[in-house]
């Protein structure tokens, strides 16, 4: 003779049990998010800030080979005939870093990389952007000039490259933190609402915007 029938085991989940499951689940799911998010965020500035010490290096590798100048951001600031960009492949800097294709790497945030070539930029992504009163470029209302490292006289306090943004207000650089200066929108905080500064002396700090000077930005 078969047992009687159980129907307390053969009932299921009803609908409101199911989505209390489900709360729970999305609950304990965005518990574990609050926690990661910013763990992941941290590491990814950690290796941004890795990336623009490596940049520092290679800056002063070839400052050292070249009378104490540091990389315009445009070639042809040097000479008319150099047309790249201290980005590309085809800058001088890249040999500094061992080869192209890590150059092309570290001169790119993660959080400002694209799957392929962006219009704005030539590259996959948005590079750093430069402080153009040390890495100068070309502008055919500004007499923009090499700048010698002896000409900075406090490196420690002196913006070498910023995070950028990325998308239409994308630009190679910024001259001054000043209002009548637009293009110090090209400046992004990029993680966590923080943006990471390398300076002249080769150290990464991260720091808001609104604690940068003009002095920061300007030769005295």
């Amino acid at each position: 003779m078969l047992p009687p029938n159980d129907a307390r085991k053969e009932r299921g989940f009803t609908l409101i049990e199911m989505l209390a499951a489900i709360a729970i689940v999305l609950f304990l799911a965005s518990l574990l998010y609050a926690g990661v998010g910013p763990m992941l965020e941290t590491s990814r500035r950690a290796k941004c800030a890795g990336q623009l010490r490596a940049i520092s290096h290679a800056v002063s590798l070839y400052a050292g080979e070249n009378n104490m100048n540091f990389p315009p951001s445009y070639g042809g600031v040097a000479d008319p005939k150099h047309t790249w960009w201290w980005y590309n492949f085809d800058s001088p800097l890249a040999a500094y870093a061992g080869n192209t294709q890590t150059w092309m790497k570290i001169t790119i945030c993660d959080k400002n990389r694209s799957p392929a070539k962006v219009a704005a930029s030539g590259v996959p992504g948005y590079p750093y952007a430069v402080n153009y009163n040390i890495m100068p470029t070309y502008n055919a209302q500004i007499n923009f000039t090499v700048v010698k490292a002896t000409q900075v006289s406090n490196p420690s306090r002196m913006i070498l490259m910023m995070d950028s943004v990325k998308g239409d207000e994308w630009g190679w650089g910024f001259r001054d933190v000043a209002p009548e200066f637009k293009n110090w929108n090209r400046v992004s905080e990029n993680h966590l609402g923080m943006a990471n500064v390398l300076w002249c002396d080769g150290h990464v700090s991260a720091i808001r915007k609104s604690e940068v000077r003009s002095e920061n930005c300007l030769i005295q």
